[in-house]
């Protein structure tokens, strides 16, 4: 697997040296012919040798250019011949053909000078049938349709903030360097992991098909978030390998999320369909990857900003307050403020002082004079004010209760309402 740092450095250059293979001077003597002389020749006997021509083939690679002319390949599943239909042909040709399509052809054969290919000039095109490429896509479409690789109950979602992808494509293609520096340009944190592999060739298909189970193995160890499969553009046959059931059946496997971007807009292959994201370009799954990471980022510029009115007004708020405060009495006067504050403030102390020591008081009078009416309601005065008196010896000051408590002869003293006086006992009696 490679690991790429991006942005890449698009000033990458590589020095490739060539040594000659042969020595000039042995080309002397030899009956040598320019490439302009051979190329007239073989055209001379292309024009002798074949007249009007009808081929049959599948349309692959259909370009109208700006100048109105249509490039195309004429295949068939051995062999392609590259073909063109000018524009003043094309306007009066009734059909447009399409990729797939399989059609007959009326034209003749030329030879491109400048460029030393052949190609078919077409003078009319009609469709014939379905192409041999597009009718082993439907069969397979169908084929792997039924075994519910393409169902869109079993697509997963890609995970809402993506921290590192693994991308299954070539290391050599620019399909790898465009979706770095769209990762670049979209986000500032995802890491990109590649599993090297050939996307074009025979026996492609399998390398792309191990190379997306070597990431879902290895994608607790890795930290993967996301898978892309990732290929340039190309013709039907180029691409042909992303439709083969070794990728697609890998593809639908995969635990982690697939996004796909292979060839060009107009191109949909079966892996696309097994993908769980597909996007019409590399550049366009790079997009996808990065697309809730630059959410996230343009969400936070946005509260950024809002934060930033916020404080500016908050700012302002306070500024107009302060200037309100600062025309107040309290920084104008604040001597005389303050003196009146404290005078205030200690009225207010002396009220409070002068009240809570009089609820105080009052408190405590009223449960002195409970206490006293108490009290005087038990006094043995109070008895006397009712016609009874207290009497008691006079030596030994004990109150007598009983008529026996004394003696003949002793001195007693007796306490009334008002007054006292004291007395001789004379006779003692015994009863009540």
């Amino acid at each position: 697997m490679l690991n790429f740092d991006f942005p890449f450095d698009d000033d990458l250059e590589e020095d490739v040296k060539f040594y000659g293979m042969f020595d000039d001077s042995e080309s002397s003597g030899h009956n040598a012919i320019s490439v302009e002389a051979l190329t007239k020749q073989i055209k001379e006997l292309f024009n002798v040798s074949f007249g009007k021509l009808y081929v049959v083939g599948e349309v692959s690679g259909w370009s109208v250019v700006r100048s109105g002319h249509a490039y195309f390949t004429l295949k068939d599943e051995k062999a392609q011949l590259p073909s063109v239909m000018w524009a003043s042909t094309l306007r009066r040709n009734a059909f447009v053909p399409q990729n797939g399509m399989k059609v007959l052809c009326e034209g003749k054969l030329e030879v491109y000078e400048p460029q030393g290919k052949y190609q078919l000039i077409v003078s009319k095109i009609e469709q014939i049938g379905v192409g041999w490429w597009q009718k082993r896509f439907k069969e397979l479409q169908e084929k792997l349709g039924k075994r519910g690789l393409f169902a869109p109950a079993r697509k997963k979602p890609l995970p809402l903030f993506i921290k590192r992808v693994g991308v299954v494509t070539s290391p050599t293609g620019a399909a790898l360097r465009d979706f770095v520096n769209t990762l670049g340009d979209f986000s500032r944190g995802i890491e990109v992991v590649v599993a090297p592999t050939r996307v074009q060739g025979s026996g492609a298909c399998e390398e792309i098909a191990a190379a997306l189970r070597l990431l879902n193995d290895a994608a607790a160890e890795l930290r993967l978030d996301a898978i892309a499969l990732i290929r340039g553009g190309g013709s039907v046959e180029d691409l042909w390998e992303f439709n083969e059931e070794a990728a697609v059946c890998a593809v639908a496997e995969s635990r982690i999320p697939v996004v796909t971007g292979i060839g060009h807009e107009i191109d949909t292959s079966l892996c696309d369909l097994a993908a769980d994201v597909m996007a019409v370009t590399p550049t366009a799954a790079a997009g996808e990857i990065a697309f809730q990471d630059s959410e996230c980022f343009r969400d936070l510029e946005a509260w950024e900003e809002k934060m930033r009115r916020q404080i500016e007004i908050r700012c302002r708020h306070a500024r107009e307050r302060l200037g309100s405060l600062e025309k107040h009495a309290i920084f104008q006067e604040p001597g005389r403020i303050i003196g009146q504050r404290k005078t205030d403030l200690l009225d207010q102390m002396d009220r409070r002082l002068s009240a809570g020591m009089s609820a105080v008081y009052n408190r405590h009078e009223s449960r002195f004079r409970e206490t006293v009416g108490r009290l005087e309601a038990m006094s043995p005065l109070a008895v006397l004010s009712r016609g009874f008196s207290i009497t008691k010896d006079c030596d030994s000051g004990k109150i007598l209760r009983n008529a026996t408590d004394v003696r003949y002869g002793e001195r007693i003293e007796t306490r009334l309402e008002e007054g006292t006086f004291f007395s001789v006992v004379v006779e003692v009696g015994s009863g009540r």
